[in-house]
């Protein structure tokens, strides 16, 4: 099974939607290219099972804590969800890629949307999202992935791409990049 995580606003459902150009199965998603099914029934409950907050903001779990190997059922072969990042210790077979955006532009994005509204300052956000980078840091089987590499060059993601078993097609990654709504630079 293959997973794409990074903090929120990183650019993980653009690289997503880019593993997805390439042959990648999300199976049922919604806009954010997060897999609704797999969120609900599975990743929401596991996070609230282990005392985290099942938004992924606060509390966060215990990054020494005890993470059960998570049972699922899904007809997708690649999902994304930036939670992931907090339980991938109860996923050890996966292969996993961890998208990476500069911190303070995380914390700019954040603030800048009325979904994520529990962390009030620039300071607060930065904090949360250097967090989640850590707790990617420590993914093993993983490979990194710098969003604006990728809009500055499609070419940077097809190692990724052929480690998780797609055939790279530079056209059709080029063609999900909107540099309107990408606002990283």
């Amino acid at each position: 099974m293959n997973f794409v995580t990074g903090a929120a606003r990183s650019g993980t459902t653009l690289i997503t939607r880019m593993f997805e150009a390439c042959g990648a199965n999300l199976g049922d998603v919604g806009t954010l290219a997060e897999n609704n099914t797999f969120k609900r029934k599975h990743l929401k409950p596991y996070l609230t099972s282990i005392g985290a907050d099942p938004l992924g903001i606060e509390p966060l779990p215990d990054p020494n804590g005890h993470f059960p190997a998570m049972q699922f059922d899904t007809d997708a072969d690649l999902i994304k969800d930036p939670k992931l990042a907090l339980i991938w210790k109860a996923l050890p077979e996966a292969k996993w890629i961890f998208v990476y955006r500069d911190i303070e532009k995380i914390a700019e994005s954040c603030l800048r949307t009325s979904f994520l509204s529990d962390k009030k300052t620039q300071s607060g956000w930065e904090e949360w999202a250097l967090e989640y980078q850590d707790r990617c840091d420590a993914i093993p089987n993983a490979m990194t992935i710098v969003t604006q590499d990728v809009i500055d060059d499609v070419d940077n993601l097809k190692d990724a791409v052929e480690w998780l078993g797609y055939e790279f097609d530079a056209n059709a990654v080029k063609r999900c990049i909107k540099k309107s709504k990408w606002q990283g630079g």
